[in-house]
């Protein structure tokens, strides 16, 4: 098993993150971990804010093989998402 770290930083009015099939509980600093097993993993994200909010961002920050960042950008409805497929 190896321990999933992701970390959401940015004043978004609701976000949510789920890693596979597991809905992600962030502490006060934004970051939620959780174990997963060798192999291929989904993680899936949504995010709500005023258009146009300033540094969001959504990492995974552990394992080093899953690292990744994503700037996200909010567009006039609102509302953003999206999902990365990655290997542990």
């Amino acid at each position: 098993m190896a321990v999933v770290k992701v970390k959401f930083s940015g004043n978004a009015d609701q976000f949510g993150v789920r890693l596979d099939d597991d809905v992600l509980a962030f502490d006060a600093q934004g970051e939620a971990s959780d174990d997963k097993p060798p192999g291929v993993h989904f993680l899936t994200f949504f995010v709500i804010a005023p258009p146009g909010t300033p540094d969001c961002k959504i990492e995974i920050t552990a394992p080093p093989s899953a690292a990744w960042k994503r700037d996200i950008t909010i567009p006039a409805n609102g509302v953003n998402g999206g999902f990365k497929k990655f290997t542990i």
